[in-house]
């Protein structure tokens, strides 16, 4: 398992490198925490944390992030549509 740590829009996200198929080689690089600002704590989970998850709690964690940019989506259309409002 591959791990990095990017930097998108001045967060710092740690991703896994995840082959979904069975058959291919190839896989998608998946986000799975954003540590905002704080790069040394990105590079600790990385190289402390991720080594040690099973294939389970990656999954789970990958699941996570994508309910939770989701739900900062669905957050961010709130309050576009509260200023059109109010």
């Amino acid at each position: 398992m591959m791990f990095q740590v990017a930097e998108r829009n001045g967060d710092y996200i740690v991703e896994a490198y995840i082959i979904e198929d069975p058959n291919s080689t190839r896989g998608y690089w998946h986000p799975l925490r954003n540590f905002g600002c704080r790069q040394g704590d990105a590079f600790l989970f990385r190289d402390c944390t991720c080594p040690k998850l099973t294939d389970t709690a990656l999954h789970r964690m990958v699941k996570a992030y994508k309910d939770y940019e989701a739900r900062m989506q669905d957050q961010q259309t709130l309050e576009d549509y509260l200023k059109t409002i109010l």
